[in-house]
């Protein structure tokens, strides 16, 4: 599996554009997916074949801004007491926000979701710095089964948007490129974002063929 790392890795060049990168990678994923198969195919396929892919939407929720749903996930900018309020009574169990730690908006917010009885995730996303492990945080809550309904919320909604985005390509197979023009739309910013998007998903790929490599 090593050739397949190197070449995700190579992706990533300063002279490779962000549609060029999404593009390869998502080649990429084709080119390895029998290789995938072949080691999965040891411990047994699963019985249902996989669905397909929530296609994301843009709808309202109050007075927020950027706000779209994919599947039971909701996400967009920063709510107020009102927005959530109506996000209860459409049946949305869990708040995750996306916020550094110190932030005044946070406080408020774990306040206003305290107090309507929602269950609350925070994730520290500090502007500009590695993260890794709030990636993992985001999609390790999203792939659990027993959760419900999802309101992820962040200032703007473009880093929710950047993480939907990561989601739907590691998870829902949905084309990088298809995935972040949805998130650019949603309001995640270019640049840095779209960085963050290729190389967390460059990552994923290369964790997940190291954990098929190691099955017997």
């Amino acid at each position: 599996m090593q050739p397949f790392s190197m070449s995700i890795q190579a992706l990533l060049t300063p002279r490779t554009s962000f549609r060029q990168a999404a593009s390869r990678i998502w080649l990429a994923v084709w080119i390895a997916l029998p290789a995938v198969l072949l080691g999965t195919s040891c411990v047994g396929l699963p019985e249902e074949p996989t669905k397909p892919h929530a296609e994301l939407r843009f709808a309202e929720l109050g007075d927020m801004v950027n706000v779209c749903v994919c599947g039971d996930i909701w996400f967009g900018g920063l709510p107020n007491a009102n927005d959530l309020d109506i996000a209860q009574r459409r049946g949305i169990e869990t708040l995750v926000g996306l916020l550094p730690a110190k932030s005044e908006e946070r406080a408020v917010l774990d306040q206003q979701s305290r107090d309507l009885g929602f269950e609350r995730l925070f994730i520290t996303l500090e502007p500009g710095q590695e993260c890794d492990d709030a990636v993992d945080e985001v999609l390790g809550f999203l792939r659990r089964e027993d959760r419900g309904p999802v309101l992820m919320v962040s200032p703007g909604g473009g880093a929710a948007a950047m993480m939907i985005s990561i989601y739907r390509i590691v998870d829902d197979g949905v084309e990088p490129e298809a995935a972040m023009d949805a998130a650019r739309r949603a309001g995640m910013k270019p640049g840095h974002s779209e960085e963050t998007v290729l190389s967390q998903v460059a990552r994923y790929l290369n964790l997940d063929t190291r954990a098929d490599s190691t099955q017997p």
